[in-house]
Order: structure tokens, then C-alpha cells, then sequence
């Protein structure tokens, strides 16, 4: 035998290989497969009502109506995986956003300003009802209110007069008092005609002073509603607290309805962001407030975004970021307009846009 079969003896012997079974796939949760076959009809839908839909009013509700319809079998859906821990919380929170990305059903537009027509005055809708806002080519529709003229520095010399007044006067005070109390009696009678014609002829001034600055945008506005107000603030020394009311209300008075409050925080005063119900009879309940930091400062616009659905969930947000939501429906009926109240500060409002949901 020669080296070669000797070697070709030795190797081993090559066994078959048996077929390989077929992977079985896993079966996923039914939860999840209606959520993928959910999204995919939605998809197709919406491509094909891109592409082919007549555009008119009745289209645009049929969309909407579907849309909405289809966001809450998605939103359902994804609670139904949540409670039956059928997937990780990431892919979760991946579908919440992808369905908070297409849920605005606000598609009507009642507003929509950008403050960059010329003239002091805002342009309809807008209504000053409160002096003054004013549009400013730099900042958009601004409003200046400092702290009444009583509250700066008026309080040494008050103190001053209360402590002349309990001084006991002497004997030489006393008697002017005296004669100049009758000197003037006596020149009453001679000159109270002249004095009382001249009062007429001058205009009466009148020296209260309000305290803030309102604007209103009188609207027929549906219970469901997004406001979107880009809002910039410059820093005013005197100003220990500015505040910046933005409201949806109802009825002829602008003091009923809801009312988001900020303060951006000023010297002592802590920044935070709060929702008021106000009832009639000055009636007032905080629904919602967050502490924390509004980033209104050095005239930076901030994007704050206020919505309200159907179902009376309000949520709030700032640059995109939700800061809180609540629901209450202690309003169901549709609201009269919007408007913007500054209580102290320099404000401005940079873009405004308030839509509504479509009618149907």
C-alpha cells in the first residue's frame, strides 16, 4: 500500500448533515399586530387622502373625523400593551410620541398674527381694552407696566407726614392756623364763583391707575381650542414680580373662564407656571401649577402651547416640552375670545395662533 492510499485511509469518514427544521417565528401580542396593521392603514390613508382627495370643507372634516378615529384605536391600543406588559416601555413611549406627533385636531385656524403690520394699534381682531399694548417693529405687540407711583418710594415721606402730623403744634403755629383759616373763609365768598366756572372749563384728570395692560381678541371659540403664543419679556428693575395672564373667557366681561398664569421670577419672587378657573362672583381655583424655570429672560422668545380637547384635557407646554395637563370640564360651552393681560413687567408677544377644532 502506497503513502497515499495510506493517507486517503485514515481521514474520516464525512457524515450527512441532517436538514435543518424551520425556525418557527415568534407570535407576537395581538395588541401589537392591530397596532402595526392600525398604523399601516393609517399611513395608506393618509397618502391617499394627499393624493387623491378633493380639497373642500366636507373632505377636510371626513379626514379629521378619520384621523381622530384612528389616533384613539392607536392610543387605546397601546394601553391595552401597557397593562398587559406585552413590550418594553421604550417601544411604548416611541408609539405615544409617534401618535402625539399626528394628534392636533385643531385644524381650523380663527388666528394667526405675526404683529408686523404698521401702526401703534394691533389689528382686528385684537381690541386694547386697558392702556397700553402697542406693536413695536422689534418685538411684535408689547406692553410696559411698571408698579404704581404710590409703591415707589412713597413710603419715607408718608411716615414723615403721619409723625408732623401727631407733633403738637406751638403756640406761634397755632394762631397762623388761626388767621389763615379765616382768610380763606372770608375769600370764599368772593372768589367761589370764579374758582367754581374755571373748574369747569379745565378737563377732569383722572389719576387712577389700573395696574396692568389688557388685550383682547374677541372670537367664536369652541370649547376645543389650541392657543400658541410666542412671548418674549425684558428685564424691568422696578418690577419686584412680573406676571403675564393669557385666558380663554366667556360672556361680555373677560373674567370668567380659564386663565394661564406665568412669572417668570423676579427678585424674590419664585418663576412658576399656573392654570386658574374663574367663576362669576370673582370666583378662583388653581387647577394645575409647575415651578420651575420659564426661561423669559433677555428678550428670548419662548413657544407656550395651550390646548384643550373634547373631553376637557388641557395640556400645557413651553418650546414643545409638556410642563403639566389636567381635565376639567367645568366649562362646556363655547368660549367669546382670548386675551392677554400684563400685571407688571415688559412683555411682548411675538406671533399668536388660536385654532379650533373643525365643525361638524
Amino acid at each position: 500500500m502506497t503513502l497515499a492510499s495510506r493517507s486517503r485511509s485514515r481521514r474520516p469518514a464525512i457524515l450527512p448533515v441532517p436538514p435543518r427544521a424551520p425556525r418557527r417565528r415568534a407570535q407576537r401580542p395581538a395588541w401589537l399586530r392591530k397596532t402595526r396593521v392600525a398604523l399601516g392603514a393609517g399611513l395608506l390613508a393618509g397618502g391617499l387622502a394627499a393624493g387623491l382627495a378633493v380639497p373642500g370643507p366636507a373632505a377636510a372634516q371626513d379626514a379629521t373625523a378619520k384621523a381622530e378615529q384612528l389616533i384613539d384605536e392607536l392610543r387605546a391600543l397601546i394601553e391595552q400593551g401597557r397593562q398587559q406588559r406585552a413590550a418594553d416601555r421604550a417601544y411604548l413611549q416611541e408609539l405615544e410620541d409617534l401618535v402625539a406627533r399626528y394628534d392636533w385636531p385643531w385644524q381650523r385656524t380663527l388666528l394667526a398674527d405675526d404683529f408686523s403690520q404698521e401702526g401703534p394699534a394691533p389689528a382686528a381682531p385684537w381690541r386694547v381694552i386697558e392702556p397700553e399694548w402697542r406693536l413695536d417693529w422689534r418685538h411684535g405687540l408689547r406692553s410696559v407696566v411698571r408698579p404704581p407711583a404710590q409703591a415707589q418710594g412713597q413710603a419715607q415721606p408718608q411716615a414723615q407726614q403721619r409723625q408732623e402730623e401727631q407733633r403738637q403744634p406751638t403756640a406761634e403755629e397755632a394762631a397762623k392756623q388761626i388767621i389763615g383759616g379765616l382768610l380763606q373763609e372770608a375769600l370764599r365768598g368772593r372768589d367761589g364763583q370764579r374758582e367754581q366756572s374755571s373748574a369747569e372749563q379745565q378737563p377732569q384728570q383722572s389719576t387712577d391707575d389700573p395696574g396692568y395692560a389688557a388685550v383682547q381678541a374677541p372670537l367664536n371659540l369652541p370649547n376645543a381650542f389650541a392657543v400658541t403664543l410666542q412671548v418674549s419679556r425684558r428685564a424691568l428693575g422696578e418690577v419686584a414680580q412680573p406676571r403675564l395672564d393669557v385666558g380663554v373667557y366667556q360672556g361680555q366681561r373677560t373674567d370668567t373662564g380659564y386663565r394661564l398664569v406665568l412669572r417668570p421670577g423676579a427678585g424674590d419672587g419664585a418663576a412658576s407656571l399656573s392654570l386658574l378657573k374663574l367663576g362669576t362672583g370673582g370666583t378662583s381655583s388653581t387647577l394645575e401649577i409647575w415651578n420651575g424655570d420659564l426661561g423669559l429672560a433677555g428678550d428670548q422668545a419662548r413657544t407656550l402651547q395651550w390646548t384643550r380637547d373634547r373631553q376637557g384635557r388641557m395640556q400645557v407646554a413651553l418650546d414643545g416640552q409638556t410642563v403639566f395637563s389636567v381635565v376639567d370640564r367645568g366649562y362646556n360651552d363655547p368660549f367669546d375670545g382670548v386675551v392677554v393681560i400684563n400685571s407688571g413687567g415688559d412683555f411682548a408677544l411675538r406671533q399668536a395662533r388660536v385654532q379650533a377644532v373643525p365643525q361638524g
